[in-house]
C-alpha cells in the first residue's frame, strides 16, 4: 500500500534515517530535511500531453544525500515545496527554536489527503492548535504521536485498579485527541525503552561515548546557541 508512495523525514538524523531504513524497505521514496543541507535548485520543467498541450512547472532538485544511506536531503527552507508531495511526514526533531512550530496552519494547508503525519520526536514541533483543526474534519488523514504537549504516563491507557486517569497530553484541555478515530497515541516508548536488546545498546553506546570524552575526542558536542 506504500509502495511507491513519497515519505518526508524532516529531522534526518540517526532516527530519522533509521525510520527511513524501514519506509524504503516498504518501497516508499524517502526525502529527508536537514538542518545542514545544501540549498536545493528550481528546474522549470515543460512537458506535453497527447493533444500538444505544453504545460510547464518548477521541480525542486536535491544538491545533497545523506553521506550514510544516499538519501537526497533538503534545507528546511524547502519544506514547503516538499509537504505537497508527501504521503508520510515522519518527524524526527529536537526542541529547539528553530524546530518549534515548524509544523503550523501554513504547512498543514499544505499537505495532499489522505496523509500521515508522525511525531516521534518532540511535541513542540507541531503547533497543536493547528493539528488540531487539520485532523477534526477527519477527511482520510491521520497523526501517529509518541510525544505530546503534556507527556502521557504509562498507566493512563490501563491502571490495573479499573479506574483509569483522564488523558491530558494538550495545553488546551478542549482538544481532546483521544476522542478522534484518525489519531494513534503512544506514551513516548517509541525508542522501545526497556526492552532488553535496547538497553544492552544504550548500555554499549555510553560507555563507548565515555571513552571517547576520556580521550578527548567526544562523539558530538552540544552548540549551546542552538540548544541541541
Amino acid at each position: 500500500m506504500l509502495s511507491g508512495l513519497k515519505a518526508v523525514v524532516v529531522g534526518y538524523g540517526n532516527i530519522g534515517r533509521r525510520v527511513a531504513k524501514v519506509l524504503k524497505a516498504l518501497g516508499m521514496e524517502v526525502l529527508g530535511v536537514k538542518r545542514s543541507a545544501k540549498p536545493p535548485a528550481m528546474v522549470a520543467v515543460r512537458t506535453a500531453n497527447g493533444g500538444g498541450v505544453v504545460t510547464s512547472e518548477t521541480r525542486i532538485i536535491s544538491q545533497d544525500a545523506d553521506a550514510e544511506d544516499g538519501t537526497a536531503l533538503f534545507p528546511p527552507a524547502a519544506i514547503h515545496a516538499l509537504l505537497p508531495t508527501a504521503s508520510v511526514v515522519l518527524l524526527a526533531l529536537p526542541d529547539t527554536d528553530e524546530t518549534a512550530g515548524i509544523m503550523g496552519a501554513a504547512q498543514f494547508a499544505l499537505l495532499p489527503s489522505p496523509c500521515c503525519v508522525v511525531n516521534l520526536g518532540r511535541a513542540s514541533a507541531c503547533d497543536e492548535a493547528s493539528l488540531w483543526e487539520w485532523l477534526k474534519p477527519d477527511q482520510g488523514s491521520c497523526y501517529g504521536g509518541d510525544v505530546w504537549w503534556q507527556e502521557l504516563k504509562m498507566g493512563q491507557f490501563h491502571n490495573p485498579d479499573g479506574v483509569n486517569e483522564p488523558i491530558r497530553v494538550t495545553t488546551d484541555p478542549s482538544r481532546q485527541f483521544e476522542s478522534l478515530r484518525n489519531v494513534v497515541m503512544t506514551p513516548h516508548c517509541a525508542g522501545g525503552m526497556g526492552l532488553s536488546g535496547v538497553e544492552a545498546e544504550r548500555a554499549s553506546y555510553t560507555i563507548e561515548t565515555m571513552v571517547k570524552i576520556a580521550e578527548g575526542t567526544p562523539r558530538r558536542t552540544v552548540d549551546l546557541a542552538r540548544n541541541y
